[in-house]
């Protein structure tokens, strides 16, 4: 501090000073948060975009994975070959 100040000087000189860092660690934080806030935005969009690519997928698949909170899909059975009539081709028809 300079020499010659009266003590009113000094005062005002000091509370400037601390005001001045105030303003600096004030924005600081700030900054700070704002990072982690867009940071914490771009992963939750990135999450939600992955479910919906996997909600996709399960229902283009048919529903193959079983879905999140354990119990399996039920799947539609698929149709096996055409039964075989009983009627005999070469039978007369009526």
């Amino acid at each position: 501090m300079a020499q010659g100040l009266s003590p009113n000087q000094k005062i005002n000189l000091l509370a400037r000073k601390w005001r001045e860092e105030r303003n600096f660690w004030i924005a600081a934080l700030c900054f700070l948060l704002w990072a982690m806030l867009y940071r914490f935005y771009n992963l939750l969009m990135a999450y939600t975009k992955l479910q919906e690519e996997v909600k996709r997928s399960q229902l283009g698949a048919g529903g193959g994975a079983p879905p999140p909170g354990g119990a399996p899909a039920k799947s539609k059975a698929e149709p096996s070959a055409p039964a075989k009539s009983k009627v005999d081709p070469s039978a007369p028809a009526k």
